[in-house]
């Protein structure tokens, strides 16, 4: 997760577009503009938060699904990944650093498309499938203010990766996750279907 989330002092990011409308609200269909968890508005220049969302395709209809959204300031973010073991933390960071170069995923993107939210979106991070193979995903993307940055964020994973990072985390980590999942979501909905086949985590 460290490797999401640099703890180092903030570098300028230059390049940024507006939230682009995969990451608005499902439910008010505009930009996400309160965190989940402290209520703080997240609108205001220089404010940092992250948009996490997961989605479940559906073939025989071709429709998508959402099933769960929020957006967390970088503070209350932080805070949560805090609550996590050590060595779910330790395994996630390991995980991602050898699946995936960040950096240099960055850079090929924005020389090969620019700033075309679309390719950051189209396959898994981890093992390059085309999302609408997948059954379901989930995107995540750091933001300031209205405007999504191009840090080693967007992307999205799949399925397959998304159980692979389940199964490195703690009973700890997960009795958290699970608690954060029924105190800002509710007990029941779709988001326990997730839980249940292992594939819900929190980027």
């Amino acid at each position: 997760m460290n490797s999401v989330m640099d703890e180092h002092e903030p570098q300028p990011i230059f390049e940024y577009i507006p939230v682009p409308s995969l990451l608005h609200s499902e439910e008010t269909g505009a930009p996400f503009d309160r965190c989940l968890k402290c209520g703080r508005f997240l609108l205001a220049d220089g404010e940092l938060y992250v948009i996490e969302k997961a989605f479940r395709n559906h073939p025989a209809s071709g429709l998508r699904t959402t099933i769960f959204e929020y957006a967390m300031c970088i503070a209350c973010m932080r805070e949560v990944h805090d609550s996590f073991s050590e060595e779910s933390n330790a395994r996630i960071g390991a995980y991602l650093e050898r699946s995936v170069d960040l950096e240099a995923r960055r850079d090929r993107l924005i020389a090969e498309s620019g700033l075309d939210p679309d390719p950051w979106f189209s396959t898994c991070v981890v093992k390059g499938t085309p999302l609408d193979r997948e059954t379901e995903f989930q995107v995540c993307a750091q933001c300031d203010g209205g405007d999504m940055l191009f840090t080693g964020l967007p992307f999205a994973i799949g399925g397959a990766a998304m159980e692979e990072l389940a199964e490195l985390l703690s009973r700890k980590t997960r009795g958290e996750i699970e608690g954060y999942m029924e105190e800002f979501f509710g007990p029941p909905g779709a988001w326990r279907d997730l839980w249940k086949d292992r594939k819900l985590v929190i980027v």
